[in-house]
Order: structure tokens, then C-alpha cells, then sequence
């Protein structure tokens, strides 16, 4: 099991709410077409992302998180991947994108997610880890990463499985 952590700022908007509502986490960029014989599998906007996004697998936990290297991590949310298959979180999909967003076309490429932490799914909460000494940062203010900090996997294994520190 691996702990995958996923940026919710599109465009300056917190869009934390939008990934909660919706049980899903999703990287904001468009996906790739079907892949054809001649072409890369990842075509779309942002094919490393994308790549990352395929390593996911059913039942690895997802994180919301935001971080700046002056305030540390915030985790916003956590929860069980459910179905691992990246798709385009959109309209056409079924998601009621234009109805937390009016005008946006999709959330982009994601997966589907339970999340179990917090209780409430208007953003307004999150856990502040503040700085952490693995010296993770850089990688921390990516859109997606694999989490691999025993400090950050610790709190986010409590924040899952403990009811106390859910409250």
C-alpha cells in the first residue's frame, strides 16, 4: 500500500470541497487521448503527472495536501482509493463539475477515493503538520507525488485509522 498525495489549487482555488463532494482526487490536467500504435500512451498536458496518476493502485491512500516551504504541510483530507483507473472527472463523466464551479469543464484526470477524514467537506478543515525534517519539500509542492516521509505516513495512518484524532 503507498500514500499518494494530491495538490487541490487549481487556477488559486482551493478546490479541496470539490475533491470530497465528488470521492475523487484528481491531478487538474487534461487527460491523454486513447493511445494509439504510434503515439505515447501519455499525450495529454502533463504526461509525468499522468504517469504518476497510473501508478496508483485500489486500496493506496490518497492525501489532499497543500505545503509551502514557509508553513509546512497541511493535510486536508485522507481515504482509501476505491477505483484506481485514471478518467477525465467531467460532466460527461457524470460529475456535477459546472454546479461547485460554474464554467470549469472538469477537475481533470483522477481516480475515485472514500475519504474518511475530516467529516465535513467544505475545506474548512485540515491537519497543520508544519515543517518537516526529511527534507521532503521539494517534492512536497509538486501537484502529485508518492509520499515516503515516516513522519507524514504516521499522521496520515493516525488521521485513517484513529477516531480521536479525527475530531
Amino acid at each position: 500500500m503507498s500514500i499518494h498525495a494530491f495538490g487541490a489549487t487549481y487556477e488559486g482555488v482551493d478546490v479541496s470541497p470539490t475533491f470530497l463532494q465528488l470521492g475523487v482526487a484528481c491531478s487538474g490536467w487534461r487527460p491523454s487521448s486513447p493511445s494509439t500504435a504510434s503515439g505515447s500512451p501519455f499525450d495529454g498536458e502533463a504526461p509525468f503527472i499522468e504517469a504518476a496518476m497510473r501508478a496508483i493502485k485500489t486500496g493506496d491512500i490518497a492525501v489532499i495536501k497543500s505545503f509551502s516551504p514557509g508553513s509546512g504541510l497541511r493535510i486536508k483530507g485522507v481515504g482509501i482509493v476505491t477505483d484506481a483507473r485514471p478518467h477525465d472527472v467531467s460532466p460527461a463523466n457524470g460529475y456535477p463539475v459546472g454546479a461547485l464551479h460554474p464554467g470549469w469543464p472538469g477537475m481533470g484526470i483522477g481516480v475515485k477515493v472514500r475519504w474518511t477524514w475530516p467529516d465535513v467537506q467544505d475545506g474548512s478543515v485540515h491537519w497543520k503538520m508544519g515543517t518537516v525534517s526529511d527534507r521532503g519539500g521539494h517534492v512536497r509542492t509538486g501537484t502529485i507525488y508518492e509520499e515516503y516521509g515516516p513522519e507524514v505516513a504516521d499522521q496520515v495512518i493516525e488521521l485513517l485509522l484513529d477516531p480521536i484524532a479525527r475530531q
